[in-house]
């Protein structure tokens, strides 16, 4: 569900493993703005890997899903929102804005096409921002 359209999207977080799945599900508004895969390349080509869904659920307000998967027999897929304090509940979605998107997940930051301008005084004293360079 990739597009402009809101609507309903459910998630599954936790943990499925071979044996079992403890996975809930998860309800909210919003729309699926970009997607992106990294394989684990120490371990494997093709067969372990990170996907990462960003959901946009209201004016520059996000979601990201991060999924670590295998497909290797006996190992164990994770399911889970991105969280800024696990402490509080380790499922909970920490709710982000686009510039936070832009700093922290640029890869997907770029697939949606969000844009971010650069503060030239940061770069100087050195803090580090993501921008997206406009398509020509």
């Amino acid at each position: 569900m990739q597009g402009n359209e809101y609507g309903l999207i459910e998630v599954k977080i936790g943990t499925c493993g071979p044996t079992a799945d403890y996975r809930r599900i998860y309800r909210f508004t919003g729309r699926q703005i970009a997607f992106t895969r990294n394989y684990d390349g120490a371990r494997s080509k093709d067969d372990r890997g990170t996907d990462k869904t960003l959901y946009q659920i209201n004016q520059d307000k996000y979601l990201v899903l991060i999924e670590e998967w295998s497909r290797w027999e006996g190992e164990s897929n994770y399911y889970r929102f991105y969280c800024e304090d696990l402490e509080l509940e380790p499922n909970a979605p920490t709710v982000i804005s686009g510039q936070k998107v832009a700093e922290r997940f640029p890869d997907l930051a770029n697939d949606a096409g969000l844009e971010f301008p650069i503060d030239l005084d940061d770069v100087m004293l050195g803090t580090t921002h993501t921008a997206k360079l406009a398509k020509g």
